[in-house]
C-alpha cells in the first residue's frame, strides 16, 4: 500500500497588490512645490553681486596687463591683484552662504510638500529626504522628477511643477550664457581699445 503525500496549496502567482492611488479628485499641487520650483531663479538673482565683482576684477586685470604695469613694477601689480581679488571675497562668501541657505530651504519645502500630500491622502508620496541630494550637486531636479513620477502614478496628473522647474533651469542656463557672452565681448572690447 502506498502512503499518500500531503498536498500543499499551489505556489501560483501572488495575489495582486492594490494600486496605490490617492482619493479621487486629490489636488497634486501644493504651494510648497511651487516655491521649490522658483529657487533656481532666486539663486541666480542672489549671484548677481558675484558676477558683477568678477567682471570688475577681470577688467582691472586686463587694464593692468594692457598698460604694461607688469613690466614696470611687480610689487605694484601684486598689490593691485590682491586688492582686486579681495573685492571678490565678500560676494563669493555671500553667494556660497546664500546657496547653502537656499538648499536648506529647498529641503524644508520638500518636507512641507510631502507632509501636505500625506495630509491629502496621497499614499507613499515621494520622500522629502531625497532633497538632501541638493547638497551633493543634484539640484532640486531630483525632488521635482521623483515627486512628479510618483504623484502622477497616485493621482493621474501633477507634471506641471516638473515642467515649470525645467523651464526655470532653462531660464537660468540662458541667462548665464548671455552674461558670459556679454562679459567676454566686453572684455575683448576693453583689450582692443587699450
Amino acid at each position: 500500500m502506498s502512503a499518500s503525500l500531503p498536498s500543499y496549496p499551489s505556489q501560483g502567482s501572488p495575489a495582486p497588490q492594490p494600486a496605490l492611488r490617492a482619493p479621487e479628485g486629490t489636488e497634486p499641487s501644493t504651494p510648497w512645490i511651487w516655491l521649490l520650483v522658483v529657487l533656481p531663479v532666486v539663486e541666480i538673482l542672489i549671484s548677481i553681486p558675484l558676477l558683477l565683482s568678477v567682471g570688475d576684477v577681470m577688467s582691472r586685470m586686463v587694464g593692468m596687463a594692457s598698460t604694461g604695469a607688469a613690466a614696470s613694477d611687480s610689487s605694484e601689480v601684486l598689490r593691485e591683484m590682491l586688492s582686486a581679488y579681495a573685492g571678490i571675497l565678500g560676494p563669493m562668501l555671500w553667494v556660497m552662504l546664500a546657496g547653502y541657505l537656499l538648499s536648506g530651504i529647498g529641503v524644508l519645502l520638500g518636507w512641507l510638500d510631502w507632509r501636505e500630500l500625506r495630509r491629502r491622502g496621497v499614499p507613499k508620496p515621494f520622500h522629502w529626504a531625497w532633497g538632501f541630494f541638493v547638497f551633493a550637486g543634484g539640484g532640486i531636479l531630483v525632488t521635482l522628477i521623483g515627486r512628479s513620477v510618483v504623484i502622477r502614478r497616485r493621482t493621474g496628473r501633477g507634471l506641471a511643477p516638473l515642467w515649470a522647474g525645467i523651464a526655470a533651469y532653462v531660464v537660468v542656463f540662458v541667462a548665464t550664457i548671455v552674461w558670459v557672452v556679454y562679459f567676454v565681448t566686453s572684455l575683448i572690447g576693453s583689450i582692443s581699445v587699450r
